[in-house]
């Protein structure tokens, strides 16, 4: 009965208003690590609202796969590891803990299981995964009773593993650099001899073939299954296998020189020198090396066969290149300008290297990153600093990037204040101006380029930061007044109520008239008592004003401290550092609490109640004060229907009597806001996040409008202001970024009795599901 309760009373879904930044591309969640390879496809997200966690792509939308910290914390899940349909990864479910378990997922919750606990370090070998724990090596398939220690490894680090057609090499301990090899079965390993005088491993190991390759702090060494390793070059880094070649570099006198080699003696031909002071990066493509290297502080880009006449420099215009991701028979290049960043795709020759459109324009922020579908080696690329910013791509040489998965954004530049509204009509800023709807989108549109201040007379006044002008029906700007020195402003019904360096003033939209002269200090207000009143502090001074100068008086608070709330026939105000005070046109009544700094001041009729420390809920009458109760993570207090509702603890309480009682959950909540009679709430769940949402008082819940967000994401939405009958708010979703929105409440609907079929309660149920699908699908089409 209750979600048919819900749907009859909560109305029709939001309406967006204006697209007014389209293609907009940033917000708050950041993508940590991903892996686009064939479904499922796995994302670790950074959210608002659960941390970093475990999600996948359906139906071109992210999708919570598990929690796996519960609740705000951040499982924090690394190392992405796909196994067929499967993926091993590291994560946490303790608050805060190190991302150090070994986890195992197929994308679904119920096939999210964690492993072990110490691990690090994961390397794929065909179907087992190896990986460290501090007791040394350990192996898993996937399983509980798969994942144990390998008798072989133990008090053994890993550095590098690499698989060959019938062996795997292993390097471990990089201060003693043993090197094992191991058959098909890696429970099973051989120690190999080292050579003399080793004292370290100075890379991890490579493999050719069935012999295996370490630069060792002593020169370069082959490795076979049996045998003495034999040293191939004095010295090499960065070795890495092209096809069935070696390339290393070797430094001289502060030139790189790059080598080709069989692995065989004598087979180690020199390539190219280059005056570069690093390698940047390096992969392959059909056979050829691909590297970035600083020459003069300028990134170059350059190709090799493992031939002279086969080495060139490749076209680049870049400032830094963040990775080379080798796919199948290309590369992709990472690179960034000034000004933007750009995706290239390299055969390894020059006229094979061309710049992706369609990828992304420009970004700020650079995170590199790449995870490529095992067993799949020319059907993924992605490159996380088109993921962090734009979304994720499915690459396939040759082909237009696909896009996977579309990250939303907020407007570029956008800020959205506190709309204003005047009758049917509504104004607001965005991106510095100002914009009107009547709560319809063909009644919605920029109306000025300057910023809105407030609204006088049922009109808007803008600003261009040197003077406040009213904007007229016809579209044309009136100076109003200066707006040097502006300070405060705000309404007093139909007057804007401001204080400048100069004084308070008032304005109708036509005129302005000072009502007084303020000493110096911090400005604060102004607020509207319950009276009609506003309020206005300036320094220790609080003026009362109706709008007129024969009404407007002052009121000395030496110790006021800057907060301040409207209450009934007076202001209450922060007053010291421990206290607080209600002020009226005549008197001033301090109460000192016992703890200090009150903050979220609120005023039921006269009485005031605040918090300290986040979690201490005080009342205030006159000069006593007693402490309601303790509630942790206090984040809003509110006056709804003369009573007082506090979001706190993850849950929404409302004040009976001495007490709190509990009245809905409300986990992640931020704001209530009590508007055209109803409280809003941003509340969120599991399956739709952060959403915009009401408190339906019969039944002591909290309903969404809608998901606008789509699954666990959550819109961030702003707390709703009344227009007519419609309610405007701010709030994200995946397809506009964060856009104006208005939302209409369906009026009750008294419950009609069953009649004349001899119907029982049954029955009445049945005729309301019936109404409430009609209902449904009223709003649907």
């Amino acid at each position: 009965m209750l979600p048919l309760l819900v749907a009859l009373w909560s109305g029709a879904s939001p309406v967006l208003l204006q697209d007014i930044t389209p293609q907009a591309a940033t917000d708050s969640e950041t993508y940590l690590e991903v892996d686009t390879g064939d479904e499922p496809n796995l994302l670790v997200i950074q959210t608002e609202f659960w941390g970093a966690e475990l999600f996948t792509i359906r139906d071109g939308r992210r999708q919570l796969v598990a929690d796996i910290c519960p609740g705000l914390c951040s499982g924090n899940p690394t190392s992405l590891t796909r196994l067929g349909a499967r993926f091993f990864f590291l994560a946490t479910d303790v608050p805060a803990g190190p991302p150090d378990q070994l986890w195992i997922s197929d994308g679904t919750a119920e096939g999210t299981h964690k492993l072990a606990a110490d691990a690090s370090h994961l390397v794929l070998l065909q179907s087992q995964l190896v990986f460290q724990r501090p007791d040394g090596l350990w192996v898993s398939d996937g399983t509980p009773s798969g994942t144990k220690a390998l008798t072989w490894g133990a008090q053994r680090t890993l550095v590098s593993a690499e698989a060959t057609p019938l062996h795997r090499f292993f390097s471990v301990n990089p201060a003693k650099c043993e090197v094992f090899v191991t058959g098909e079965d890696v429970t099973n390993g051989t120690a190999l001899p080292m050579p003399a005088g080793t004292s370290g491993c100075a890379e991890p190991l490579v493999t050719l073939g069935e012999r295996g390759f370490v630069a060792l702090t002593i020169g370069l060494y082959r490795f076979e299954t049996t045998g003495a390793p034999a040293l191939l070059e004095p010295t090499g880094t960065n070795l890495t296998r092209v096809g069935a070649g070696l390339f290393f570099f070797r430094e001289s006198m502060g030139t790189l020189s790059l080598f080709h080699s069989t692995g065989e003696p004598g087979g180690t031909i020199p390539l190219s020198s280059v005056s570069a002071q690093a390698v940047k990066n390096l992969g392959f493509a059909a056979g050829r090396l691909v590297f970035s290297a600083l020459v003069n502080a300028v990134p170059h880009l350059y190709s090799s066969d493992g031939t002279v006449a086969g080495t060139v420099e490749l076209p680049l215009t870049a400032t830094t290149t963040h990775a080379i991701l080798p796919v199948g028979p290309v590369v992709y290049v990472v690179t960034q300008t000034v000004t933007s960043t750009a995706l290239i795709e390299s055969d390894g020759t020059a006229s094979g290297t061309v710049v992706l459109q369609g990828v992304h324009p420009t970004h700020r922020a650079l995170q590199t990153g790449h995870r490529e579908a095992k067993g799949h080696p020319a059907a993924i690329a992605l490159v996380a600093d088109v993921l962090n910013e734009f979304g994720a791509f499915r690459i396939r040489p040759g082909e237009d990037p696909e896009a996977l998965f579309l990250k939303p954004g907020n407007p570029i530049g956008g800020v959205f204040g506190e709309p204003m509204a005047s009758g049917g009509t509504a104004w607001f800023n965005a991106d510095g101006h100002t914009f009107q709807t009547d709560g319809t989108p063909d009644g919605s549109f920029l109306l000025s380029a300057q910023s809105l201040v407030s609204v006088a007379g049922g009109r808007p006044l803008v600003t261009d930061g040197k003077t406040v002008s009213v904007i007229a029906a016809d579209g044309g700007t009136t100076a109003l007044m200066s707006a040097s020195g502006l300070a405060v402003i705000g309404r007093l019904g139909e007057l804007a109520i401001y204080a400048t360096d100069t004084g308070l003033f008032r304005t109708d939209g036509t005129s302005t008239t000072q009502l007084a002269t303020l000493p110096f200090g911090a400005r604060y207000g102004p607020v509207v008592l319950g009276d009609g009143r506003a309020v206005v502090a300036a320094g220790t001074t609080l003026w009362f004003t109706d709008g007129t100068m024969p009404g407007t008086t002052s009121v000395e608070v030496p110790a006021f401290s800057g907060g301040i709330t409207a209450g009934k026939t007076g202001a209450w105000v922060t007053s010291g550092n421990d206290g607080v005070a209600f002020v009226t046109s005549s008197s001033v009544v301090t109460a000192t609490l016992p703890r200090a700094n009150p903050a979220m001041l609120t005023a039921l009729g006269d009485d005031l109640f605040c918090v300290t420390d986040g979690s201490s809920l005080f009342r205030v009458s006159g000069t006593g004060s007693t402490v309601v109760d303790l509630v942790p993570d206090i984040r809003a207090l509110a006056v709804y229907k003369d009573k007082l509702m506090v979001l706190g603890n993850g849950q929404l309480l409302e004040l009976v009597g001495a007490s709190l009682v509990l009245k809905a959950p409300a986990r992640g909540s931020t704001y209530l806001r009590v508007a055209g009679g109803i409280l809003f709430v941003d509340a969120a769940s599991l399956p739709r996040g952060l959403e915009p949402s009401a408190y339906f008082e019969p039944m002591n819940v909290l309903v969404p409008f809608d998901d606008l967000s789509f699954g666990p994401g959550s819109s961030s939405p702003s707390a709703p202001v009344a227009l007519g009958k419609k309610f405007l708010f701010f709030a994200w979703t995946p397809e506009t970024g964060r856009e104006p929105f208005t939302w209409e409440p369906d009026p009750p609907i008294p419950a009609a009795p069953p009649r004349g079929c001899g119907c029982t309660g049954g029955g009445a149920g049945l005729g309301l599901l019936a109404f409430a699908f009609l209902v449904t699908r009223r709003r649907r089409c």
